[in-house]
Formats: structure tokens, C-alpha cells, sequence
């Protein structure tokens, strides 16, 4: 266990005011919702051809107008709200991973302080300059080749297309693995700007890190391969799908720790003497 550690104490006073606000608010909507649904129980079913007013129940199947499944117009935004906490919660903790491991620490580090809040977006913004830089290489060979994105998600690219995408993206997933492990081995996100040192980085370790990008993509496909077969079983299919996320990130940060761990006497001199780190 690794409890949460904090340097300021939390207010209490104001967490109790508002943990007893949200009671309220819920005793509130508890008692609509149940004078609602005594509206319904007291109402007696109408048939549809008839012109009933005001309140009307019925009862009978209903089919969809549309083959398309229909969805709620929040149900993206549903879809996208744990992805949301864990942008804003786990940066600090993989960067952490990749730090403690890449000095020679193979457990888990302690949990980031969560009220810093400048410090863990901060971190988000990192991560996502490492997405952008995978994204990047992606985005141009398509625009090169002269493919479509939006076809491609429709199937309806060719061959070539889909060899511009391969080979970019292997060249992304390689230039964001020391753009990430630089951020977190040498706690420097500046660092994950320098696209040159990145390149230099990757062809002076080529031999190293191509059994780390090798692992990265068994771990990631194998935990998706798995949540997708655990998924549409109701609840544990949902934790399922989160723990094994968690893991293949966890696990993915201390591969990349050890990557530096192993090439520090390359990697040192190379983005320790970069200015403005």
C-alpha cells in the first residue's frame, strides 16, 4: 500500500459544507424523482390512438425508426470522462515510474500531490506533447502519400496508404518513447521538445530501443486484445477494461525507465548538456 501524501493539510470544514450540500441536493432530487414517479403510478394507461391530455402512459415495445443504434447526445462525453481523470491523475505517477526506475528503483514511487494543481497539468501537457509528437510523423506521411484519414477509418484505403501509416507510426511510437523518458528520467519537460535530441537519442540506441518498442506493442495489443474479449461482461468487464489499462501504462513507464537506465551512459551527456533543460 502506498498511501496518498499530501504537504498542505485539506480543508475539512469546507469538505464537510460540501459533502453536506451534495446531501441536500441529492435528498432533494431523491423526493422529485419519487413524487414523479408516483405521477406515473397514479396514471392510468392510454391507448396511442386516443387523444389523452396532460399526463399519459403506455405500455408495449418499441423498436428503433433507424438501423443505427441510437444514442444519448451525452453518451460521448460519458464515454470519454474516465479517459479524462486519467489524463489529469497519471501523468505524475508514469513519469514518476520512469524517473524511479531509470535511477535504479524498481517500486512503485509514491502518489504525486493532488493539490498541486499547476504541477499535474503540467504533466498532462507533457504527455500530450509526446502524443503530438507520435502524431506527427503519422499525420505528415499520410498528407505526403495523399491519403485519406477519414477513408482509412471507413476501410476504404489501399495499400499504400496503410504502408505510409505503418511505417510512420513506428517512427512516432519511437521518437515518443524519449520524448516521454526523457521528461520523466531527467524531470525536465522541456526536454520533450527537442525533436533533435530525440532523433540523435533513437539512432545512437537503435539496438536498445527496438526491443523496447517491441514490448510496448505486445503489452499495449494484448491488454486491449483482453478487454475487448472481458468487456461486454456487465461490471467486471468495466474493471476489467480500466485495471488492464493501468497495467499496460504502469508497465509501459518502468520499460522506458529501464531503457534509460540502461543507455545513461549515452543518454546522459546527450540531454543533461541540452540548453534550457
Amino acid at each position: 500500500m502506498y498511501p496518498l501524501r499530501s504537504a498542505h493539510a485539506p480543508p475539512y470544514p469546507l469538505i464537510a459544507l460540501l459533502a453536506g450540500a451534495l446531501a441536500l441536493l441529492a435528498l432533494y432530487r431523491f423526493l422529485l424523482r419519487l413524487r414523479r414517479d408516483r405521477v406515473v403510478a397514479d396514471t392510468p394507461l392510454a391507448r396511442l390512438r386516443s387523444a389523452a391530455q396532460g399526463y399519459v402512459k403506455v405500455t408495449g415495445r418499441a423498436l428503433p425508426a433507424d438501423p443505427a443504434p441510437a444514442a444519448a447526445p451525452l453518451s460521448a462525453l460519458a464515454r470519454l470522462g474516465p479517459e479524462a481523470i486519467l489524463l489529469f491523475l497519471f501523468p505524475g505517477v508514469l513519469f514518476s515510474i520512469v524517473h524511479e526506475t531509470s535511477v535504479g528503483e524498481n517500486e512503485l514511487p509514491d502518489w504525486p500531490d493532488f493539490w498541486e494543481i499547476a504541477a499535474r497539468l503540467a504533466n498532462s501537457l507533457w504527455l500530450l506533447v509526446a502524443g503530438a509528437i507520435f502524431a506527427a510523423p503519422v499525420a505528415l506521411a499520410l498528407r505526403l502519400a495523399g491519403c485519406d484519414s477519414l477513408a482509412m477509418l471507413r476501410g476504404g484505403a489501399g495499400a499504400r496508404c496503410w504502408t505510409a501509416f505503418a511505417v510512420a507510426a513506428a517512427l512516432g511510437t519511437l521518437l515518443a518513447i524519449f520524448a516521454f523518458g526523457a521528461t520523466g528520467a531527467y524531470e525536465s519537460g522541456w526536454l520533450s521538445f527537442r525533436l533533435d535530441l530525440h532523433l540523435e537519442a533513437l539512432l545512437r540506441l537503435r539496438a536498445r530501443v527496438l526491443p523496447t518498442w517491441l514490448a510496448l506493442v505486445a503489452l499495449f495489443a494484448a491488454a486491449e486484445i483482453l478487454s475487448l474479449l472481458l468487456r461486454p461482461i456487465p461490471l467486471l468487464g468495466l474493471v476489467a477494461d480500466h485495471a488492464l489499462s493501468a497495467y499496460a501504462l504502469f508497465t509501459g513507464a518502468h520499460l522506458v525507465g529501464l531503457l534509460f537506465r540502461r543507455g545513461r551512459a549515452i543518454l546522459d551527456p546527450l540531454y543533461l548538456g541540452a540548453p534550457g533543460r
